[in-house]
């Protein structure tokens, strides 16, 4: 008896004495299987944020490399990249303390995040609090590229598609200034592809809309590259409300007091150099062509605009060297912009399917453009760039800008012309 006695004290004994050792290596155990989920789920974070990280440098950096902007507006389109990339990825730790540092010679751009993020299984028993710190830098070569950049300010639409158009710019930037927060509209099954998107307001997108990248929204938008650009002369009137009809002679660059139609099959011959559209607009109808290699088109003047039409054939390459070296057609900055938004007289139209080569710039400050119809437009110009009031896409069109600067003899305006930006490893 005494025996048995003895026994169960010693099982009893050995058996408080494992339930002592369980109880001490418990929390061990515990936070080491802790500290494996919160290190996968500290690498997760860690990822996001380096992605958040990437995507702000970069639009920082392109950014830099199209405007005249500075410093403190190059950080803000960092930031708010950062603000949105963040809220799409899901990020729940935030942005910590966020830094974005631009090079004394602009080429980089650095933006860091270091957050402080708490263990949740092993920070219960250990009070564990890790700093996660990501950092990522773009390197600017050369500068950026313009593709299309609206310039009102404030009124709604300053880009707008609808009912299945699409703008295709390859290699280069869309900017939208108005603060309106419809500045950006894509609706009707609209398809925007950019290299950057930027809007100074917001950005709508309805009815089966695709946008890519995702628009930086309230983004400080670069300023106008042709705002000094110098204005041709205009003399006194070479020709007075000009009709074309079955027309297939040389005209000369000179004054073209009315504006110029071309229509009833007619054909022309440009000579290369400045024709001036004076108190009236370049018209070309169906069946007609406009074809001209170095030639750019100064609008001045009441009802100055240009319009391409149904089943007309378009193809025009800007002057070379002059004032109008790189930009085929030039609107005057100071004509006055009258009545409605519908006001015909400050529309610009292009309606022809067959307007493939539109080498140069497009420069529109005081006019709207109007893309409609079916078709491809552009797509055969080594680049196209686009400075407009307003603009909208309209009935199906597909229009495509082009940056390839190097296969063209024909100049890039200051300001327009880029590079690349690439991120560092």
């Amino acid at each position: 008896m005494f025996k048995n006695f003895t026994l169960r004290r010693l099982l009893k004994a050995q058996r408080g004495n494992v339930a002592m050792a369980f109880s001490l290596t418990l929390p061990v155990v515990v936070g080491l299987m802790g500290s494996g989920f919160d290190y996968v789920e500290a690498s997760k974070n860690k990822s996001k944020l380096q992605a958040i990280v990437d995507s702000a440098a970069i639009a920082g950096a392109r950014e830099v490399s199209l405007a005249n902007t500075n410093n403190g507006q190059i950080a803000e389109v960092a930031r708010i990249s950062a603000v949105s990339t963040s809220k799409l990825s899901g990020n729940k730790l935030g942005l910590g303390a966020l830094k974005v540092t631009v090079s004394k010679d602009r080429s980089a751009i650095e933006v860091s995040i270091s957050v402080d993020a708490k263990a949740r299984f092993s920070g219960a028993l250990f009070n564990s609090v890790k700093k996660i710190n990501v950092v990522a830098t773009a390197n600017i070569i050369g500068s950026g590229n313009i593709c299309i950049m609206s310039l009102n300010p404030s009124k709604w639409g300053g880009l707008v598609l609808s009912k299945n158009s699409r703008l295709q710019g390859k290699d280069c930037g869309v900017f939208t200034s108005s603060v309106h927060r419809g500045s950006l509209i894509v609706r009707d099954f609209g398809q925007m592809t950019a290299g950057f998107i930027c809007s100074s307001g917001g950005v709508k997108k309805r009815t089966g809309a695709q946008i890519t990248p995702t628009a930086i929204t309230d983004c400080p938008v670069p300023s106008n590259p042709l705002a000094n650009r110098p204005k041709p002369n205009v003399g006194a009137c070479d020709h007075t409300n000009l009709v074309l009809r079955g027309f297939t002679g040389v005209l000369s660059p000179g004054v073209y007091c009315g504006g110029l139609k071309i229509q009833g099959r007619s054909a022309p011959r440009f000579e290369p150099g400045i024709y001036i559209m004076k108190d009236g607009p370049l018209i070309v109808r169906k069946s007609s062509k406009l074809i001209a290699d170095g030639v750019g088109f100064y609008l001045t003047g009441t009802n100055a605009s240009f319009k391409f039409f149904k089943k007309s054939i378009v193809r025009l390459r800007a002057p070379t060297e002059g004032l109008l070296a790189g930009v085929l057609i030039f609107q005057d900055p100071n004509i006055p912009m009258v009545g409605v938004d519908d006001y015909e007289p400050t529309r610009n139209v292009i309606r022809s399917s067959s307007a493939d080569v539109l080498e140069g710039t497009i420069y529109l400050p005081r006019g709207r453009l109007l893309v409609d119809g079916e078709g491809t437009i552009a797509q055969n110009s080594a680049y196209t760039a686009i400075i407009v009031d307003r603009m909208r896409l309209n009935e199906g069109p597909t229009l495509v800008l082009n940056s390839d600067y190097k296969s063209t003899a024909v100049p890039v305006p200051e300001g327009i012309a880029g590079g690349q930006v690439v991120l560092a490893n």
